[in-house]
């Protein structure tokens, strides 16, 4: 009679399951959260960092060709085919063969006490917002 009364207590009950996947549901999900924000962040420090390497690109194709560009450009101004060709962009400013769309804003202007000429480029999203901007100085007659 004593081992029928006497009950098997080595396994879980229902109750204490159910605590234990909510308790591993909580902490799976703040990880699901993390990770998701990480990649956008990711994402978005990716498309900002394409934007930087096309200035200083950019940097590079005026100090290279500089007898190609004309003095005192500013936003508004057309590039000439000849730009658009060196410049690698199409007839609305946008960067060809790149995985996004960029747009390209480009000024120079020749400083009037020094022989310098400064270059102020903006890259920008199809949206008109701003991704980037930078300043360079060149030395001498562009």
């Amino acid at each position: 009679m004593n081992v029928l009364n006497k009950r098997d207590m080595s396994g879980f009950t229902l109750i204490e399951v159910l605590v234990a996947v909510v308790i591993l549901s909580v902490i799976l999900l703040s990880f699901f959260v993390f990770f998701s924000q990480s990649a956008l962040f990711t994402n978005k420090n990716n498309h900002q960092l394409m934007a930087i390497n096309l200035a200083q690109e950019v940097i590079g194709i005026i100090k290279s060709n500089n007898t190609i560009f004309q003095h005192n450009k500013s936003f508004e101004d057309p590039f000439s085919e000849q730009e658009k060709i060196i410049l690698g962009i199409d007839n609305n400013q946008y960067f060809v063969n790149k995985e996004e769309q960029f747009k390209l804003q480009l000024e120079l202007r020749k400083d009037k006490n020094y022989p310098l000429y400064l270059i102020h480029i903006l890259i920008e999203e199809p949206k008109d917002s701003v991704i980037t901007e930078t300043y360079h100085y060149l030395e001498g007659s562009l």
